[in-house]
């Protein structure tokens, strides 16, 4: 049991850095469609004109959904509060890896991913930034750069408060198989 547990817990946390890995692509600007009908290999690739990312993101949805068993009138219900749980597991475990793929492509100078990058930085992202511009200046002693990582924990706290009050708004609505599935998965705790 304890080994299915594991595979399981490690399956939805590869999810959840497919997921970063894909929202880490450029956003590509809507261009000409690629001849064929959007399958794999006939037009369906980034540059095809096709917003991949979102098409990614909707099958994901599709498949929780699917997995929860959900009917359209309980995903309208349980989809907000989910994808709020998202994006604040984006907050409190991503921030790391903005700073990590810094400056490479699909990531803007803040350090942010995609579409979020596009929206105002949240204060883990503000954080996590005002401590790297620190870190790369090289010149600050060490008094500067405690206080500036005492203030991304206590951004990153704020975020983990938040997203274990949003955890447990969407257990509200759930079922226990509906709980258990999105806690294999790595949405719930």
């Amino acid at each position: 049991m304890f080994h299915l547990r594991s595979a399981l817990l490690t399956v939805g946390a590869l999810l959840l850095v497919g997921l970063c890995a894909v929202l880490a692509q450029p956003q590509n600007p809507p261009a000409a469609p690629a001849p064929g009908n959007g399958a794999p290999g006939q037009g369906a690739s980034p540059g095809g004109g096709r917003n991949w990312r979102m098409d990614f993101r909707q099958r994901m949805n599709e498949r929780i959904k699917e997995v929860l068993g959900a009917t359209d009138d309980e995903w309208m219900v349980l989809q907000p509060r989910l994808e709020k749980v998202q994006a604040l597991q984006m907050q409190v475990r991503g921030a790391g890896m903005a700073v990590l793929f810094r400056g490479r492509r699909g990531f803007d100078r803040r350090g942010g991913m995609g579409p979020m990058a596009a929206a105002s930085p949240n204060e883990v992202q503000k954080a996590a930034e005002a401590l790297q511009t620190l870190l790369d200046d090289k010149g600050p002693g060490n008094d500067a750069i405690k206080t500036r990582l005492e203030a991304l924990r206590i951004a990153q706290q704020k975020a983990r408060e938040e997203l274990v009050k949003a955890q447990k708004d969407l257990r509200e609505l759930l079922t226990i198989r509906q709980e258990a599935a999105l806690t294999l998965m790595g949405l719930l705790d």
